[in-house]
């Protein structure tokens, strides 16, 4: 008969959260900042193109048929 070795003294290891210091690594801060601001330079860039188009005539029409689609 075989044995198995079964050792009951190990605890089951519980699932221990990591703990990230974003604010103490100055290379991840900068970073994070960069991003921040490109994202929000991408935003603008974008609020101001549909502010261009919203007086075009196409825009009119594709704004008319997706209320007609998707009435409130």
């Amino acid at each position: 008969m075989a044995r198995v070795a079964q050792d009951f003294d190990i605890p089951p290891t519980e699932h221990v959260p990591r703990v990230l210091q974003k604010d103490e690594d100055p290379s991840l801060v900068k970073r994070n900042k960069r991003m921040v601001g490109q994202l929000l330079g991408t935003l603008e860039k974008f609020r101001k193109e549909d502010e261009q188009l919203a007086g075009t005539e196409a825009y009119m029409r594709r704004s008319d048929s997706l209320q007609r689609v998707y009435p409130r």
